[in-house]
């Protein structure tokens, strides 16, 4: 009982640990994913320009503080001023169109060959870089390996192969996706900072995605960490149900030649017993036949011949070889009478 109860605990929870790691691992999929829809991965503060620069995976996009005409405040028949709420422009351009191609492409590059700053930054810096393509690649695969070790992870609840399997599929989502971390934040480490107009350096730095992407990687990790439980308990309850198997086929073993054993002494003390019988009725037959040979009458006495007979053969055999033929004609044993002696 006791050992049935441990089984059903240590199931519940290796059960729990599977569940809780497919939870984790679909919602650092989609954690994933999300950061890289997000337009924050980096940012560069221009105050010449007075406007904020935002360098993503897919697009970058640029906003500016810059109050148009219409958003001044306005003042009203009665004299109160209204101020409408002031959103700062954004405006966004996809990084898969190739070189940064805005409506006002031609003026941002003759504003390029005048040395102005903004158009310099533009051309410089919305492109699709070595370090979004590695973000991307290993995203791609994050979401494969994840998906993967959710469809697997719902099939290993009892079986030891995709128990280990949804582990390793884990540890590969996790492992892309800390690699896309590595390698953006070495590439943003490494990259120089842009120079003003004034001369004045401006460096990017690591915004919001970014760090979400990492969250998502975190929580992939601790998934990781859950799926690796659930396999070694389940590896540990068939190691303890093959030790059992292996304990109860010992103990038939044990049990079957226990009565193997028992059999063959029961078959040999049937036949000792057995053969005491058999000695014992032969001892009886024999004091039996012993004792009506002793009440039997004594041999009545032979003829004279018969003794004669048996004095000669009792004498030494080489007395009478010796006379060959003439003893026996001497002697004519054969022609012996009674009448004779």
């Amino acid at each position: 009982m006791n050992e049935s109860q441990h089984n059903n605990s240590s199931s519940n929870r290796r059960n729990s640990f599977l569940f809780l790691g497919i939870c984790l691992t679909l919602l650092g999929c989609i954690i994933s994913i999300i950061s890289i829809a997000l337009p924050g991965w980096q940012i560069l503060d221009l105050p010449e320009l007075n406007a904020l620069h935002e360098h993503a995976i897919l697009y970058d996009c640029i906003i500016s503080e810059v109050t148009p005409l219409n958003a001044l405040p306005r003042i009203h028949r009665d004299g109160r001023k209204f101020l409408p709420p002031l959103k700062p422009a954004r405006q966004c351009t996809y990084k898969f169109e190739g070189l940064p191609s805005w409506q006002t492409s031609l003026f941002v590059r003759m504003a390029f060959e005048e040395g102005d700053f903004g158009a310099r930054e533009h051309l410089n810096n919305h492109r699709f870089l070595p370090q979004h393509k590695a973000v991307l690649f290993f995203c791609v695969f994050t979401s494969v390996f994840s998906f993967l070790s959710i469809f697997v992870g719902a099939c290993s609840s009892c079986f030891l192969p995709n128990a280990i399997l949804h582990s390793i599929s884990v540890g590969l989502a996790t492992s892309c996706s800390i690699l896309a971390d590595i390698s953006f934040w070495i590439a943003a480490e490494n990259d120089i900072g842009i120079r003003g107009s004034s001369n004045a350096v401006y460096q990017q730095h690591l915004s919001y995605a970014f760090f979400i992407h990492c969250l998502g990687s975190l929580i992939l990790l601790i998934s990781s960490l859950f799926s690796i439980l659930s396999a070694y308990l389940l590896l540990l309850r068939e190691c303890r149900k093959r030790k059992l198997l292996d304990k109860n086929q010992k103990r038939d073993f044990n049990e079957k030649c226990f009565d193997k054993k028992l059999n063959e002494k029961s078959l040999q003390e049937d036949l000792d017993s057995k053969c005491l019988l058999l000695s014992d009725l032969f001892s009886i037959e024999r004091a039996a036949l012993t004792n009506s040979l002793e009440v039997l009458p004594p041999p009545p006495p032979g003829t004279p011949q018969q003794n004669l007979n048996n004095l000669i053969y009792s004498s030494n055999y080489s007395l009478i070889s010796s006379g060959g033929f003439i003893g026996k004609q001497i002697l004519n044993i054969d022609n012996v009478k009674c009448s004779d002696v």
